[in-house]
């Protein structure tokens, strides 16, 4: 005689009573079902990662188990691991650093998804800070005071210092007393002798990535345009917008290597195939200020103008240049702007 079997059974089975169910029927009647749930053992945290160890579920559900699914959100929302995983440890990535996540893990087979694991709460590690950035660098009496935006990520742990350089990061210094906001001030230096700047953050794990070089010049105090002009031959008069019988305002002769003060420039850029230049007057760098940018327009209005390519105060470069083939246009203009 053939009997039926029937087994039943509602929400309130506990997970563990619902495997044994899903493990006896699969065993009975080579029925495939989804595994039971497997056990986190321990969670190891890396940056920006979470390795999972456990043990496999007790009952497979009649078929192999071909994957694992993830939640670092105490089950709302599961992700599969790709590629497929069938063995321990387990890994997440992709996480924010210092950052604690509530885990738990299912497995995979034929049938679909098992039951999900107990949760298990795991702690990311924290990381060095990412590179911050240097906008200005405004020259002193021996010194150079550096503006900067802060890194775009603290690595997880909140950003105690900074440390400059002033070789380009061969070595690095720290700030003291600390500070953790623009600008800092870089002091002892030699006036007149450029310095490549790099900064870089301090957090509990150590130092951060660091920032382009930006050179910078320390100037003597009561240097400048002024002073500049005063000590012409002729002196210059009427103020740096005063505009020459050439069209140059005097604020760009005193900016532009080699160009008079008597009016009788021609046009103070060159072009090179497509590249437009122009050389910065060294007592413009040395004094720190001005700032240069090159503009372009197609259309010669005075709302159409956009700066490509800027240099700011105290930047020691030489030579301000611009690709103009960049822009893809057949008909292009470009100018100079500079300013206090």
């Amino acid at each position: 005689m053939d009997i039926a079997e029937i087994v039943g059974y509602d929400s309130a089975l506990s997970a563990a009573d619902e495997g044994a169910v899903t493990a006896y029927l699969a065993a009975k009647y080579a029925i495939v079902v989804p595994p039971s749930a497997p056990t986190i053992t321990a969670i190891t945290p890396g940056v920006g990662t979470l390795s999972v160890d456990f043990t496999a579920p007790a009952s497979n559900g009649g078929a192999t188990i071909t994957n694992y699914k993830v939640s670092t959100n105490n089950g709302a929302t599961y992700t599969a691991l790709s590629p497929e995983t069938a063995t321990s440890p387990l890994l997440i990535s992709g996480l924010a650093n210092a950052a604690t996540y509530q885990v738990k893990i299912l497995a995979v087979n034929a049938a679909g998804d098992g039951l999900a694991s107990a949760s298990m709460a795991g702690t990311t590690l924290a990381t060095t800070a990412s590179a911050p950035t240097i906008t200005g660098i405004t020259p002193g009496d021996g010194t150079l005071s550096v503006d900067f935006t802060a890194p775009g990520s603290d690595g997880g742990s909140a950003i105690t210092n900074y440390m400059v350089s002033t070789d380009d990061g061969a070595t690095f210094t720290a700030v003291s007393p600390a500070a953790t906001t623009s600008p800092i001030l870089i002091s002892g230096l030699t006036n007149g002798t450029t310095y490549q700047v790099k900064i870089l953050a301090v957090n509990s794990v150590g130092d951060g990535a660091a920032s382009d070089s930006v050179p910078g010049t320390p100037a003597a105090s009561g240097g400048g345009y002024d002073t500049w002009a005063a000590a012409q031959s002729p002196p210059l008069s009427g103020g740096a917008a005063t505009v020459g019988s050439d069209g140059i305002p005097n604020l760009v002769v005193y900016a532009l290597k080699g160009l008079k003060t008597d009016g009788t420039n021609g046009s103070p850029g060159t072009l090179s195939g497509n590249t437009i230049s122009f050389e910065k007057r060294q007592d413009a760098i040395t004094n720190g200020d001005v700032s240069w940018a090159i503009e372009t327009s197609t259309t010669l209005d005075p709302d159409s103008w956009t700066v490509r390519v800027t240099q700011p105060k105290g930047d020691a470069t030489a030579t301000i240049s611009y690709d103009l083939s960049l822009l893809g246009d057949a008909k292009i203009f470009a100018r100079l702007a500079v300013s206090q």
